[in-house]
């Protein structure tokens, strides 16, 4: 795990987040970011390359990136090129997340966590029980 100010990259892995209303699998690297977690996943295709940040905390995306061609076909073909690309991505999301309160933030993702377990369905009991508990507040 890296870490750079208050920002700690991990390994890339698999990650289940809702991408247009349904559970789909991700590769990505997970990143957090004064707290709140997140994933970045390489998307499109060659000719209109983005960089989808999505919020673990919420489980959509919470940002993404257009990247040239040019960038996505030499610097993110590794998982060390990928990292550097995002890293400007991750400042600027952080400089973002700096804007509101961290509660605020935390409630505004918690709300849109809820949408996504209610758009695509619980997966297991826990999800069935905070979609259960959100309603209740």
């Amino acid at each position: 795990m890296v870490k750079i100010k208050g920002i700690e990259v991990g390994s890339t892995c698999l990650k289940v987040l809702d991408v247009d209303g349904t559970w789909v699998r991700q590769m990505g690297v997970p990143i957090t970011i004064n707290g709140f977690k997140f994933f970045f996943v390489p998307t499109g295709n060659p000719m209109n390359a983005k960089i989808d940040a999505y919020s673990l905390d919420s489980l959509k995306v919470f940002e993404s990136f257009k990247i040239p061609h040019k960038v996505a076909l030499h610097q993110c073909a590794t998982e060390e090129g990928f990292i550097r690309t995002i890293i400007p991505f991750a400042i600027k999301i952080d400089e973002n997340l700096s804007e509101l309160e961290g509660s605020k933030w935390k409630s505004i993702l918690e709300g849109e966590r809820a949408t996504a377990i209610t758009e695509c369905g619980a997966r297991n009991q826990e999800e069935r029980k905070f979609i259960d508990d959100f309603l209740k507040d």
